[in-house]
C-alpha cells in the first residue's frame, strides 16, 4: 500500500513538472502576406539575440515538397523576449499569397558557435574556452522545456531547441484590403483579332480568382484575359492603376501569380502592388 502511495505521488509530481514545464516558443500573431506568412511571437526562456529557424513542414496534415517550402533562417529573439518569422519560398520571384489552411512549422536551434553569438552561449550556460569557442554545448541555464530536445551535435547529446507549431491560416489573417491601395478591380478582355481591343470588361471587386475565370469565358487563342486594379498608386504617369494579364492570349496562365480554388482577385492585385512598389524602391 505504501509502494502504492508513493507511485501515486511520483506520478503526479512529473505530470505537475510536465505542466510547468516552460514553452520556449509562443505563437501571439500570424498574418498571410503578398509571399508568404508572417509570425510574431514570444520566447520566455531564450536570451534575446538567439538566432533560430522556422521552417514550414506540413500542409493541412501533408509533408510539403520544395516548392512549396515557407522557412526563415534568421530570426532573431529581441529584447522584449519577442521575434518576428518572415516565411517565404526559396524563389523570391515566384511570390504569391500562401494557400489557407493548417501548416505546421518547426523552429529549431542550436546552441554552438556557428548559430550563436558568445553572449547568448554565456546566457544560457554552454561552457567555452578562452577564446569564446564552445567546448560544451549543452544550454544549462535553461529550465526544462517540452521544446528542447537532446540531439547527437558533433558527438555530444545536447539540448537544441526543436519543436512544432501547428497555424491556422484562415481569411482573417489576410493583410486587410484596406491595407492595399487597390480599391477597385476590373478585368478587360483583349482580343487581338477583334477590330475593337478592348472587346469587354467587368467589375471583378468581389470575385475570386476561380470565379473572374469562369466569367471571363474563353481565353486563349488571340484572347487575353486582363486585370486592373485602381487605386492612388501615383506614379508620375498620371495612371492609377496597375495591370498585368492574369492569362495570356495564347492560354497560358502567368506564374506571377497563383491561381487556385482559395485566391481572390485582390491576391492578385496585392501580389501586382508588391511588384510595383519594389520596382519603385530601385
Amino acid at each position: 500500500m505504501a509502494f502504492s502511495r508513493l507511485f501515486f505521488m511520483f506520478v503526479l509530481s512529473v505530470q505537475a513538472a510536465s505542466a510547468f514545464a516552460a514553452s520556449a516558443i509562443e505563437i501571439d500573431k500570424i498574418e498571410r502576406t503578398n509571399a508568404g506568412i508572417t509570425i510574431h511571437g514570444t520566447s520566455s526562456i531564450l536570451p534575446p539575440g538567439t538566432k533560430l529557424w522556422a521552417t514550414v513542414t506540413k500542409f493541412n496534415g501533408k509533408k510539403v515538397n520544395d516548392a512549396q517550402v515557407l522557412k526563415d533562417t534568421k530570426i532573431l529573439i529581441i529584447p522584449g523576449k519577442k521575434f518576428v518569422a518572415n516565411l517565404i519560398r526559396n524563389n523570391q520571384s515566384n511570390a504569391f499569397p500562401p494557400a489557407l489552411g493548417k501548416y505546421q512549422v518547426e523552429f529549431y536551434a542550436v546552441f554552438n558557435r556557428a548559430w550563436q553569438e558568445v553572449a547568448v552561449l554565456n546566457a544560457v550556460g554552454a561552457k567555452l574556452d578562452d577564446q569564446g569557442r564552445a567546448i560544451d554545448t549543452e544550454p544549462r541555464s535553461l529550465p526544462g522545456s517540452p521544446d528542447l530536445v537532446k540531439e547527437d551535435i558533433f558527438g555530444s547529446r545536447v539540448r537544441v531547441l526543436n519543436t512544432r507549431r501547428t497555424i491556422d491560416l484562415k481569411e482573417a489573417d489576410s493583410v486587410r484590403t484596406s491595407e492595399l491601395s487597390t480599391k477597385k478591380i476590373m478585368v478587360e478582355i483583349h482580343d487581338f483579332n477583334a477590330a475593337q481591343n478592348p472587346v469587354r470588361a467587368f467589375d471583378a471587386t468581389k470575385l475570386s480568382v476561380n470565379e473572374a475565370i469562369k466569367k471571363a469565358g474563353r481565353v486563349g487563342n488571340g484572347r487575353a484575359m486582363s486585370v486592373l486594379c485602381y487605386g492612388d498608386f501615383k506614379d508620375g504617369l498620371g495612371q492609377r492603376y496597375l495591370a498585368d494579364d492574369l492569362i495570356f492570349s495564347d492560354g497560358r496562365e502567368n506564374r506571377a501569380f497563383r491561381i487556385n480554388a482559395y485566391a481572390s482577385m485582390f491576391d492578385i492585385c496585392m501580389t501586382q502592388e508588391a511588384s510595383y512598389k519594389s520596382r519603385r524602391r530601385k
